[in-house]
């Protein structure tokens, strides 16, 4: 049986235009490319840079985790699941993010007042360019897709602490690209990305003129337009990311064996199986040892995120049925 990655041609996800009743749809093609389509089957054209950026940077990280899971897919799921070490499963910066932004995105677009928008649109802003869980997924993809293996960190601090800011890490990244042939694959991350203005917002250093967002004492001027602009990509961004792990995820639907990479285990006979959660897909890898095995001396691992429910059900069934949040 063979997982099915991608969803089929055809409806996957829906967006309800802003103020209209019309709905439309973030479809797969024949081709493999993702494209809007009205509701009613109608073309649709782009109105911002969200619903232009959308399609292009889904079918983006659709290919980086393509690449990767076509090359090794004990590694992808390895990225996929962000584990690095012993964490608490509440532990999770990432996840918090994932969640935050929507919430966030809804309370703004409660507020009438214009000014209050215009803060909470460069705050979230500053938000997603500075999470870190993007790059380092990126990171590795590539390096697994060039047969490498899953790094627990791509970007180590500078000598004195100093985390690498993400212009550092989408300039490692683009070179990365270039040099497996892919350049595109970063383009979103350049897209977004605009160090003047993050550094303005984050260290309180920016002043509004009407639409206008002023930085470096005035001296540098974002108009109303351009500011909607690259919260609006950034928001696609986000978006984006979060449809294309949703579809990976979701695309094990049943508790599927996995050749290890080479290294991984001294016993040549080992392989891994995907834990799944009924409904939201893959959470975890574990030793596909039976249990007549782990008596007899096989030493089993397990890798996810697991609350002790979890766990417990895991231990008892191949399929975990607890709920998940996603």
């Amino acid at each position: 049986m063979q997982v099915q990655v991608l969803p089929p041609a055809g409806v996957f996800y829906r967006f309800r235009l802003e103020q209209v009743e019309l709905m439309y749809q973030l479809r797969r093609t024949d081709s493999g490319a993702w494209i809007l389509q009205r509701d009613d089957g109608g073309s649709f054209v782009p109105t911002n840079s969200y619903q232009e950026s959308l399609p292009r940077y889904v079918e983006v990280f659709d290919r980086s985790y393509k690449l990767a899971q076509a090359k090794c897919e004990f590694e992808f799921l390895l990225t996929m699941f962000r584990v690095r070490g012993l964490e608490s499963p509440v532990v999770n910066p990432y996840d918090t993010t994932m969640r935050a932004i929507p919430r966030l995105v809804y309370h703004m677009q409660q507020v009438r007042d214009f000014e209050t928008q215009r803060h909470l649109q460069l705050w979230l802003y500053g938000h997603i360019v500075e999470a870190a869980e993007p790059y380092e997924t990126l990171a590795n993809m590539l390096k697994i897709a060039k047969g490498g293996n899953f790094s627990l960190q791509n970007f180590p601090q500078h000598p004195g602490g100093r985390p690498q800011s993400p212009g550092e890490k989408i300039s490692f990244l683009q070179d990365e690209c270039e040099a497996l042939g892919v350049p595109e694959l970063v383009k979103p991350m350049k897209e977004i990305w605009n160090r003047d203005l993050r550094n303005a917002v984050f260290h309180s250093d920016y002043s509004l003129r009407g639409g206008e967002v002023l930085i470096d004492d005035g001296r540098i001027s974002y108009s109303n337009e351009y500011v909607f602009d690259v919260f609006n990509k950034a928001i696609a961004y986000y978006d984006a990311l979060r449809y294309v792990e949703r579809i990976y995820r979701a695309s094990y639907t049943y508790p599927k064996i996995v050749e290890l990479r080479p290294g991984f285990s001294d016993d040549p006979e080992e392989k891994a199986k995907v834990i799944v959660v009924e409904g939201y897909g893959a959470v975890g890898l574990k030793s596909a040892w039976t249990l007549e095995q782990i008596i007899a001396g096989k030493i089993p691992f397990r890798v996810g995120r697991f609350t002790e429910e979890e766990k417990s059900i895991e231990r008892q069934s191949h399929t975990c049925t607890a709920s998940k949040e996603g």
